[in-house]
This record gives structure tokens, C-alpha cells and sequence, in this order.
């Protein structure tokens, strides 16, 4: 609760004997938490028709999200993988016992709703080769497995354990809460804001997904400044090989009818 708390969010904490009882408009959002049981109630908690985070193990299939939930556990701490690549701890230590562990819960792609996207991946082997999405966001319009379309704002979150939690999981968490409360990022945020006749994902090359706060980073070769195919010529329109700014091959198809066949 502490984080709400940091983001300057009040909270109200609803039993689960007292959910048919609530009314959830007066909540701008709504986070399920994880429990060592499954709610009573589940079916009259509105996730996917508010802005709604939910790190709760039992329940996403019962709310369409997914077939199942699948887990991690380690002593030592486990790692995840940012958009940008770069990896990262996701919990600080654990844990002085034997054979007491860490969860990090997570949804597989061929699980999961469809329209899911990774934020962050958990690294599920020490070859790095495994890797599922313990950080997931989801738009509204999405169709979810129980035939119902997503409504608002939603994201999966994985790292349950909050005492443990490193900076990374804190600003994963930040960015979960902004997500579901509609904060815009430039490549969500209907504007063209590095002018380069291109808007958000997936249409600008610069956004790697909606989340992406710079539109103007890294640049298609059709737009960086440089004569990539060294012929002389630079960028588009004055590089034939260049269909637009987005375009990230500059190299020319062909210079004359001898190359490009008789036709």
C-alpha cells in the first residue's frame, strides 16, 4: 500500500464480503491483490470495465484474461528483462530459510488474451533463453477468452511480493499505475511529436510499443542524417531507396532498366 501512497493515491481497502455491496465508479482504480485463496466474490469485481491492475494468481481466467497463470519460485533473487533490454533484479534477497522461495507469477503468450502486451519479462532459466511476460498491458476494445471486450486500461502485474521489491519492480509498478490511469506516452498520445509525418505504434518506426515515451528515437535509416547504402544520397525523399522517413532500408532498388529486368 505503501506505493499507492508515494504516487499520492488514496486507498480504500474492500473485503471480499463486501464487494457486491460497493460501488466501484466512485474508484478511479481498481487493484486486485494476491491472496491465499480464492475470492467469494470474484465474479462481481468489475476488472476490465475500469482501470484495473490485477496481481492475483486464482482469478484471470475467471475474468478472460487468460487460460492460466503460471509461477517461478527462487531463493535467490529473480531477474527480469526491460523493454530496452537491459536486465534487471526484480527483489532484493530471499531468503534465510532452506527451501523457502520468492513467486513471480506470470501469463505465456500462447495463454494469454491475444493483445496482451509485455512490459517486462521474468528470465525463467539461467540460459536466458526463457522468458514470459510477468508485466502485461492491456487496451481497452481488446477481446478477452471469456468472449467479453475490454473496456479501460488494464495491466498484469507478476511481483507480487512487495517487501522485497528492488527500484525496478517500484518503477514497474509506477508505470502500471499510470498505464491504467490513462497517462499518455508519446507513442500513445495521438500527436505527431518529432514531426516526422508519422503517429504512435505502430505507424512511427521510433515506438517500440504504446508505452514508449520518445517518438523520436532510435531513427529509420530513411531519417538519421546518414547515407547508409553510401550512394550519395541522403534520407528520404533524395534517396530512391526510401519510401518514407519511416522506412528502414535506404538501399536503392535499382538505378537502371538493365538491372531492374526489361519490364
Amino acid at each position: 500500500l505503501d506505493i499507492f501512497k508515494e504516487l499520492n493515491l488514496s486507498v480504500k481497502l474492500i473485503d471480499d464480503n463486501d464487494v457486491r455491496s460497493t460501488d466501484f465508479s466512485k474508484h478511479r482504480v481498481l487493484f486486485v491483490a494476491n491472496n491465499a485463496k480464492k475470492l467469494k466474490n470474484f465474479k462481481q469485481i468489475p476488472v476490465g470495465n475500469m482501470p484495473s491492475i490485477v496481481a492475483n494468481m486464482f482469478h484471470p481466467p475467471d475474468w478472460g484474461l487468460a487460460r492460466d497463470v503460471s509461477l517461478v519460485v527462487a531463493s535467490a533473487p529473480l531477474q527480469v528483462r526491460l523493454l530496452d533490454g537491459s536486465i534487471r533484479d526484480a527483489y532484493t534477497s530471499c531468503c534465510s530459510r532452506p527451501g523457502v522461495g520468492l513467486p513471480i507469477y506470470f501469463m505465456r503468450e500462447e495463454n494469454r488474451a491475444p493483445e496482451f502486451q509485455n512490459v517486462a519479462k521474468v528470465i525463467l532459466s539461467t540460459r536466458r533463453s526463457d522468458e514470459e511476460g510477468t508485466v502485461q498491458f492491456l487496451v481497452p476494445g481488446a477481446r478477452l477468452f471469456n468472449g467479453r471486450i475490454n473496456q479501460d486500461n488494464l495491466c498484469f502485474y507478476g511481483i507480487t511480493e512487495t517487501k522485497f521489491w528492488t527500484r525496478t519492480s517500484k518503477d514497474l509498478f509506477e508505470d502500471c499505475v499510470e498505464f491504467v490511469e490513462g497517462v499518455s506516452f508519446e507513442c500513445n498520445d495521438g500527436e505527431d511529436n518529432d514531426e516526422d509525418d508519422a503517429i504512435d505504434f505502430p505507424d512511427d518506426f521510433s515506438c517500440s510499443d504504446e508505452t514508449d515515451d520518445d517518438e523520436e528515437n532510435p531513427k529509420a535509416q530513411c531519417q538519421d542524417g546518414e547515407d547508409n547504402d553510401g550512394d550519395g544520397l541522403i534520407d528520404y525523399p533524395n534517396d530512391p531507396g526510401c519510401e518514407s522517413l519511416q522506412d528502414n532500408d535506404e538501399t536503392n532498388g535499382c538505378f537502371e532498366d538493365s538491372e531492374c529486368g526489361e519490364d
